[in-house]
């Protein structure tokens, strides 16, 4: 070996092997951190699963509460819309028998509008106290039947006072016109909404199950 020989290898020998180790340092070093980086996507993807599962579990959490109060009120409504429609027909029966031109059953005019006016007035407290649970459609609807029912009773009313000898006949037959005219097309679009309330709240409720 020459002398530049010699002198070269003690020159790049250290700087080689300083190389060689920075070479393997650094391979080391990228090793660590992908083994690192891994890991890390590894412990991220298990967060997420379980962050997914806990979001879908509380989803479906709320989805059944939900749907559970929503069953609740269509199921209040539906049994408020059956007590109202029966109220209904019996202060209509009372009131139209009460106020008809034709009297056969011998009680007095007096004693059987008022107690047609109690079937009414016992229709509109209901009424008043469960209207949160109706349609604005309905409750116009029941506006205005409460309103000639009122109208009928007063007629009827003014048509017995004293001092008259006899019954105000015109008066009394505005009354029965009303009840007669006026109520029933009301009543009739009552029912048609009624029906349509009942149906939607059976579609619903069968959703329920069904998705269940």
């Amino acid at each position: 070996m020459t002398t530049i020989q010699t002198i070269l290898t003690i020159i790049l020998t250290p700087t080689l092997m300083v190389g060689a180790m920075v070479f393997v340092l650094r391979k080391l070093f990228e090793q660590l951190l992908s083994r690192d980086l891994e890991n890390h996507k590894a412990k991220l993807q298990i967060e997420y699963e379980h962050s997914k599962l806990r979001l879908e579990n509380d989803l479906q959490t709320r989805l059944f509460e939900f749907q559970t109060k929503f069953s609740s009120y269509h199921q209040q409504q539906a049994s408020v819309i059956g007590e109202l429609y029966e109220k209904l027909s019996e202060a209509e029966m009372y009131l139209s028998h009460s106020v008809h031109p034709v009297q056969l059953d011998g009680r007095s005019p007096k004693e059987k509008i008022d107690e047609a006016d109690e079937k009414c007035v016992d229709l509109a407290r209901f009424y008043n106290r469960h209207r949160i649970y109706l349609d604005e459609d309905i409750c116009q609807k029941m506006d205005s039947i409460l309103a000639a029912m009122r109208t009928s009773v007063v007629k009827f009313s003014v048509s017995q006072m004293e001092p008259r000898s006899r019954p105000d006949i015109e008066m009394q037959t505005e009354a029965w016109k009303v009840m007669e005219h006026e109520v029933p097309p009301i009543k009739v679009a009552l029912e048609r909404k009624f029906r349509q309330v009942l149906s939607s709240v059976g579609s619903n409720d069968t959703q329920r199950v069904s998705s269940t």
